[in-house]
């Protein structure tokens, strides 16, 4: 599959630094610090559910615009990744209160939730000093190996290296291929080329 974005191309960029009252409240939560590279990586983008960039089709007929790439993971463990989105710090930590129970061992592991994956699986990084800034899954239900969590990068910028936006093998909206879309200037989706559309 072609590469569509990859890397810091599927953000956008920050125009101011981050909150000093939001990094508070994660190290009052979490008990430590954001890690260093995340702290770069949260002033340099945008990062909220829903702010990643996508490429998207506009569809006359519903008035909307559906998504046309496939967001995927080139790394170890690509298979269970299926990343939905990042989060904030003020998500990350409401995300963390939703998902586990006070009693979780995770709670333990020094590990701050900040991505949605695929089959409930959380993109988690390390915030304890063994652990600082590296990148892992984390499946409630347990790999294969019986562990509850996999190392995938050595920090957020390794990850992002291997994360990419691709063409679909098969649009479908009755479109044949990415060769009948078009843009206009100044536009941020993709159009149908006329009587194009299944040809």
């Amino acid at each position: 599959m072609k590469v569509i974005k990859q890397g810091f191309e599927l953000f956008h960029l920050k125009n101011r630094k981050l909150d000093e009252n939001l990094k508070y409240r994660f190290a009052d939560w979490y008990k430590h610090s954001l890690p260093p590279k995340m702290e770069i990586f949260y002033n340099s983008f945008d990062i909220l559910r829903g702010r990643m960039i996508s490429t998207t089709v506009f569809m006359p007929a519903e008035n909307r615009e559906f998504n046309i790439g496939q967001l995927s993971y080139l790394g170890n463990y690509s298979e269970f990744i299926g990343l939905y989105d990042f989060v904030s710090l003020e998500e990350s930590i409401e995300s963390m209160k939703n998902s586990f129970n006070p009693e979780d061992k995770i709670h333990q592991m020094h590990v701050a939730y900040i991505g949605d994956c695929i089959n409930n699986r959380v993109l988690m990084v390390g915030i304890g000093d063994k652990n600082l800034d590296k990148i892992y899954l984390e499946c409630s239900e347990h790999f294969s190996d019986g562990s509850r969590m996999v190392e995938v990068a050595n920090d957020i910028f390794e990850f992002l290296g291997k994360l990419a936006l691709l063409e679909k093998e098969n649009i479908g909206l009755g479109i044949s291929g990415y060769d009948k879309l078009y843009k206009n200037w100044g536009e941020d989706f993709w159009r149908i080329k006329e009587n194009n559309a299944n040809a």
